[in-house]
């Protein structure tokens, strides 16, 4: 059953793991439901690590 009109693309499952070392390969799986009534185009996501808590953005690297 989709909800309103057009695509509606939400996250529903994120997982990886709790820490990672410095330049060490990590494996993420992110899941993305499109609950809308019209299929969506191409789409990307990204994954962004963090030193703490805090998500700051970088305003210098690229958003696409």
């Amino acid at each position: 059953m989709g909800v309103g009109s057009g695509p509606d693309l939400v996250v529903t499952t994120v997982t990886g793991p709790f820490a990672v070392y410095r330049d060490a390969a990590f494996t993420a799986s992110i899941r993305v439901c499109n609950q809308g009534t019209d299929p969506s185009t191409q789409t990307s996501v990204s994954v962004y690590l963090s030193m703490d808590t805090d998500l700051t953005p970088d305003l210098s690297m690229p958003f696409w």
